[in-house]
């Protein structure tokens, strides 16, 4: 079973390096959003999967405040 995130050996098979701060550089130069925790990139599988398919993945502006009644 696939997790959410993806593994390590994803990432590296995604982007082509091992380093972080070249898969980092990877990750930006395409907009793919990813968060590090622990020395750890989180790059989401469906924000990927999207993004590989040419789905334009925007980054959150915040809540619609103007939308609250």
């Amino acid at each position: 079973m696939s997790g959410i995130v993806l593994s390590p050996d994803e990432l590296l098979d995604l982007t082509g390096f091992k380093q972080p701060a070249k898969q980092r550089a990877w990750l930006d130069e395409r907009r793919i959003p990813y968060r590090c925790e622990g020395g750890r990139i989180l790059a989401s599988r469906i924000t990927v999967e999207r993004r590989l398919c040419g789905v334009d993945v925007p980054k959150s502006r915040g809540p619609n405040l103007a939308a609250v009644s």
